[in-house]
């Protein structure tokens, strides 16, 4: 099998699979993250070397605790508040620190950073693509993280395009050669228009706010795609992974995920949607 018919039959399966984890419900939804933060994470730790069982332990069991926000049984196991979540975060996190300190000594301080910031990294943009959904909403609406999925996929996709029709000044040449300014331009705003439009279609709210969201994900979207580049230059390493054939690893698929979403979540939460 050639590598673009690869990249092809494989990348048309990621999209299908996400595309129907954000529609049939809340829960398979969260399933998704799930399998996203837990494999992102063992890569993270991975690249860094910071891989040990107890690292990943730990990243684990508070990435849990993090993304059982959205569902507060996973984190407080039916006890009632926010605060008592907080309280056992907090326990897990100084006991994880208290074992990094006794296992590296002088090292403590970059293998507890590592576990941290993937956590921040990878688990909170998971979190709040969870939590995206109306004030008040009663029940699940897939359209808003699917219109997330869908323009972050739209700006990879044209500004690949546009770069290669205009793209003449390099954007970030020591991290990704291939990227340009006008690539990046392009691509921020055909998706603004595109993101006009699933305003339209799906009724979210006035075209100029899907205008906006389209932009700000286009914009933050390759600052991700830039930052898991960085760390690949690094660690020399080509793919963070090679859990899907022709794609690499979920830090690979995902990379412009981790940072549009924030900037989307906050958009939203601005024009009072959540």
């Amino acid at each position: 099998m050639g590598e673009t018919l690869k990249r092809a039959i494989f990348g048309s399966i990621f999209v299908a699979l996400v595309v129907a984890a954000c529609i049939y419900s809340s829960f398979s939804l969260t399933m998704l993250m799930l399998v996203v933060s837990t494999i992102g994470l063992y890569e993270w730790c991975r690249m860094q070397g910071a891989d040990s069982m107890p690292i990943l332990v730990f990243s684990l069991i508070l990435n849990y605790m993090i993304l059982g926000w959205n569902n507060p049984v996973l984190i407080i196991l039916g006890f009632g508040s926010s605060a008592v979540a907080i309280g056992q975060m907090a326990v897990v996190l100084f006991v994880f620190a208290i074992w990094v300190l006794v296992k590296y000594k002088t090292e403590a301080i970059d293998k507890l950073a590592v576990a941290i910031n993937g956590l921040v990294l990878i688990s909170l943009p998971c979190l709040l693509l969870l939590r995206m959904q109306p004030f008040k909403a009663e029940e699940y609406q897939y359209v808003y993280p699917l219109a997330v999925f869908i323009l972050i996929w739209i700006s990879d996709t044209m500004a690949y395009v546009a770069g290669r029709l205009f793209g003449k000044h390099k954007l970030f040449e020591i991290l990704s050669p291939k990227k340009t300014v006008e690539g990046w331009i392009g691509g921020a705003f055909f998706t603004a228009i595109a993101g006009a439009f699933l305003y339209y279609l799906w009724e979210i709210g006035p075209l100029w706010q899907g205008f906006v969201l389209a932009f700000v994900i286009a914009i933050f979207g390759v600052f991700g795609d830039l930052f898991i580049s960085s760390i690949k230059r690094k660690t020399g390493l080509k793919d963070t992974g090679n859990i899907i054939p022709g794609h690499g690893g979920i830090l690979d698929r995902f990379d412009a995920f981790f940072f549009a979403v924030p900037a989307a979540y906050a958009w939203y939460a601005f024009t009072l949607v959540i």
